[in-house]
């Protein structure tokens, strides 16, 4: 598979961050996952203790080409913090080094990313292209807590940097591989605008809207009435089902030739070229 289209496709995974910290218990909290098969009609919701090949697979994912991940996470930095091209792998293992977690672990291991760089930005909050876009929160922007991506990235950087393989192909950062699943970030608020047309979260709603844009039996549709409740999940399912309908609504959007034009800082999932 050398490059990307609708048809590359069948299983659309979702996944909410979190970077909250049991220290009681020395782990983090389960994520929230929705798996979406859309050649079998199999819809799945529930939660993975961490973002690792065996959490996945237990879960039932097929870790294939056609396995799509969407993580509501950041990938990239800015391009003016990353002046070596460092790859994302290099920033993952590092995290996993890290023997600090939570936000507070989070907050201390991006600030010293800051650090070589404090005389030439200053006060100023480094913002990635595609953030501006889409009107997305900085990786270094800790505040507001309840808005902050900084702790849940820092998270998922942990797990990513824990594997002993390369076991997943980073869009758009790498051309895809034959045997590994694509991951991308995802960005729930975007896809919530840009797919179901909201403004904002409605988790009430949310069930109303994909009916309209996928046939969904009897079953699937009253699975779905869980995420009135969870508006955790329910931004997991946004991020599966969002983006089976984004890559029906533009079958060649994740073409590999985006790679040459964004592969150093990254991209969110559905925003524009």
């Amino acid at each position: 598979m050398s490059s990307l289209s609708r048809s590359s496709f069948t299983n659309f995974v979702g996944i909410d961050q979190t970077g909250a910290y049991d220290y009681r218990k020395s782990k983090y909290l389960p994520l929230k996952i929705c798996h979406w098969d859309q050649k079998n009609h199999f819809l799945r919701l529930g939660e993975i203790p961490s973002f690792t090949p065996r959490a996945l697979l237990e879960f039932g994912i097929p870790l294939s080409e056609r396995t799509l991940i969407l993580v509501d996470t950041v990938f990239g930095l800015p391009r003016e913090l990353n002046r070596e091209s460092k790859e994302p792998w290099d920033w993952f293992k590092h995290a996993s080094e890290f023997r600090e977690y939570g936000r507070k672990g989070a907050e201390k291991y991006f600030n010293q990313k800051l650090i070589p760089y404090t005389e030439t930005l200053g006060q100023a909050i480094p913002v990635r292209k595609v953030e501006l876009q889409v009107r997305a929160n900085s990786l270094f922007k800790s505040k507001p807590y309840q808005k902050n991506i900084q702790t849940g990235s820092f998270r998922i950087w942990q797990d990513l940097g824990s594997a002993s393989t390369h076991w997943i192909s980073l869009w758009p950062f790498e051309a895809p591989a034959k045997g590994r699943s694509v991951l991308t970030e995802g960005y729930p608020s975007f896809l919530w605008r840009e797919v179901f047309g909201m403004k904002s979260r409605q988790a009430n709603a949310f069930k109303s809207k994909v009916t309209k844009l996928i046939k969904l039996s009897a079953k699937l549709r009253r699975q779905l009435d869980v995420l009135k409740s969870n508006p955790d999940l329910c931004d997991a399912a946004v991020l599966a089902l969002g983006a089976s309908i984004f890559l029906d609504q533009n079958p060649k959007y994740l073409n590999a030739s985006a790679l040459i034009i964004h592969s150093q800082e990254g991209w969110i999932f559905g925003a524009r070229f």
